[in-house]
């Protein structure tokens, strides 16, 4: 298994018998022109590798982007979360082969399985995903806030994680603004409580490459 991080929260995965691109934004500027990523970065949809599978793993537009979706084949399989908004755009695209997905659905294939993984949160309909194949175990957090018994089934269902992308507090924008709301202490030690049971071999911090507001 190859993982690839391909700027902010776009994830290629390269597995032993499928492709997977997880999250595609694939220029700058996005979210409307409002953001773009540091690093600076290029990425050319007709350089990918041929995708077997797309997943968006929710609605929030630095990893549901329109523009890149429409960059994609229409033929390729896109798992999603079972959000109408989703499924409206991507029908309205052209893609013809999507599958909503609920959370902790065991996907098995004949050389690699996927799991969807619940978040802890009521405000969005979202999931993370662990990828395995023979090679390893591939665990991506994406926003998600994971509960300790949604780890235990996980861990349970696909064993050991070799690697990580884990959620960081970068998300709380009060304090990065104008630190109004506070350092969110509760929110870093509470990630930092997610790796310690999750236990991965290596840990990565979530979208590491920041995104900054276009000036």
């Amino acid at each position: 298994m190859n993982v690839t991080l391909l700027g902010h929260a776009t994830v290629l995965v390269e597995m032993d018998g499928a492709n997977i691109l997880m999250d595609p934004v694939l220029q700058d500027p996005f979210e409307d022109g409002a953001v773009v990523s540091c690093p600076k970065r290029v990425i050319r949809a007709d350089k990918l590798p041929p995708l077997d599978v797309i997943i968006i793993s929710h609605q929030h537009p630095d990893h549901f982007d329109i523009p890149s979706l429409a960059q994609l084949p229409r033929g390729v399989c896109v798992l999603c979360p079972i959000d109408r908004a989703i499924q409206y755009a991507l029908k309205s695209l052209g893609f013809t082969n999507v599958h909503p997905t609920a959370p902790m659905k065991r996907l098995a294939f004949k050389t690699y399985e996927l799991l969807t993984t619940l978040s802890n949160v009521t405000n969005v309909i979202e999931f993370g995903i662990i990828f395995k194949d023979k090679s390893g175990t591939f665990w991506n957090q994406v926003d998600s806030v994971l509960s300790h018994e949604t780890i235990s089934q996980s861990l349970q269902a696909l064993g050991s994680i070799d690697l990580l992308f884990a959620m960081h507090a970068s998300q709380n924008f009060g304090f990065f603004d104008d630190r109004s709301t506070g350092f969110p202490h509760d929110t870093h030690k509470s990630n930092l409580a997610t790796v310690l049971s999750i236990k991965p071999r290596l840990t990565v911090r979530g979208r590491p490459a920041f995104a900054s507001p276009v000036t």
